[in-house]
């Protein structure tokens, strides 16, 4: 027998791997033991622990969220709206990791590389 706990893991885990290591919402590096299974649909508004509505994300954004629907908060993340102090962290974390990773793109375009 699975327990649910433990398929929300397998889950989760399948998501970190699909999203190229990444948090689902800040697009932060993320490793395996940081990541933790956030509902896409929140189970309060009838969501599942199905894979498809299981997705990797960092402690912080998870938390954020809460029960926030997963378009929800990221219409928060990309909006310049004011939002409680935790959005406003992921929304800076955010930010500063796309930024990055252009940053790194034009490098190895510059460099010949891509």
């Amino acid at each position: 027998m699975v327990y649910p706990h433990t398929w929300i893991k397998l889950a989760r885990d399948r998501a970190w791997g699909k999203q190229d290591r990444r948090c689902a919402y800040c697009h932060g590096e993320l490793a395996r033991a940081d990541a933790t299974g956030d509902h896409i649909v929140p189970r309060r508004d009838g969501g599942s622990d199905r894979v498809g509505n299981i997705a990797a994300a960092c402690g912080l954004c998870n938390l954020a969220k809460g029960s926030m629907a997963a378009g929800a908060f990221r219409r928060l993340l990309k909006g310049h709206d004011p939002a409680p102090f935790r959005i406003l962290l992921c929304r800076v974390i955010r930010r500063i990791n796309l930024e990055g990773d252009r940053a790194v793109k034009r490098v190895l375009v510059f460099g010949g590389v891509g």
